[in-house]
């Protein structure tokens, strides 16, 4: 009987050194392949009860270059969008209300219907940083306003400058995450024919926070 306890007893611990080294095996296993994941622990020599280091993989966002008529496009759009509080506010319904004794109408335009879908359709466009300067806080008579819920307007018109003539775009990479669209503009003389001048206006272009914006802009044309 004292001989089966001892036999029970030492094949208990076989069992539990066999486990002990099938473990140690895996983690040499793992390292010597030079196989260890991004955020992992290593565990080295004597010290392993003691000494543990993390390792991370650095991985960069490698910005995808864009295209000229892209940039274009951008240009063309970010155009359109200033324009709308510049030049001619977003078209508007029948629907109108007086606030502060400014009338204003409610907006009648696909996709747009309120101010945080404005806003979140400039944020495809712009900076934040312009975006506040198209859509001040904190302003008495705002351009644009909810009202009950819906996007309204004080409808404006104004012509672009007439002594502004012909424009010259040009697209250069200044950057790995920024292009520089160049618009050189013709200026007219008195008779609106003949060119007196040139201005010329540089707007980056610029990959922010993973979505491509302008970060300053104007109209070229705005009076």
């Amino acid at each position: 009987m004292k001989n089966r306890k001892e036999w029970v007893l030492s094949a208990f611990l076989l069992v539990a050194l066999l486990l002990s080294s099938c473990g140690s095996a895996a983690v040499l296993g793992d390292s010597a392949s030079g196989s260890v994941p991004a955020w992992s622990t290593v565990v080295s020599g004597s010290e392993a009860s003691k000494a543990v280091t993390f390792q991370a993989v650095d991985v960069k966002n490698e910005t995808a270059p864009l295209t000229e008529e892209e940039v274009l496009e951008a240009y063309d759009q970010a155009v359109t969008a200033y324009g709308w509080f510049k030049l001619e506010t977003l078209p508007c319904g029948s629907a109108s209300a007086i606030v502060g004794g400014n009338l204003y109408q409610r907006v009648d335009y696909a996709g747009i219907g309120t101010l945080e879908e404005l806003e979140t359709y400039l944020r495809g466009i712009f900076s934040q940083e312009v975006i506040d300067r198209l859509l001040p806080e904190n302003t008495d008579a705002p351009l644009y306003r909810n009202i009950d819920g819906q996007l309204y307007v004080i409808p404006t018109s104004r012509q672009p400058d007439p002594y502004k003539g012909m424009e010259t775009i040009i697209v250069e990479q200044s950057a790995e995450d920024t292009y520089m669209v160049n618009v050189t503009v013709d200026i007219l003389a008195e008779d609106l024919r003949t060119i007196a001048g040139l201005e010329v206006y540089s707007f980056p272009y610029q990959c922010v926070e993973g979505r491509w914006v302008f970060t300053n802009f104007k109209l070229v044309s705005q009076p």
